[in-house]
């Protein structure tokens, strides 16, 4: 059976979604492996030029659908 490439959520989405959207198919391809260190909450702002906050929100996102 052959696997679909991850993707987005197809619609303009809230910061926080896109950032876990990122993290989230990283780890589905295969990019980011179990005990893998995510980056800080420093770098993910920095890398999406958003606040604190929003990439706070993002890694929340992401706990309870078991990713992190």
């Amino acid at each position: 059976m052959r696997r679909m490439e991850p993707q987005p959520t197809a619609v303009a989405a809230p910061m926080q979604l896109r950032i876990a959207d990122d993290i989230r198919m990283q780890i589905e391809r295969g990019e980011l492996a179990p005990g893998d260190p995510l980056p800080t909450l420093h770098e993910l702002a920095d890398r999406w030029g958003c606040s604190l906050s929003s990439a706070r929100s993002a890694i929340s996102l992401l706990t309870p659908q078991g990713l992190l």
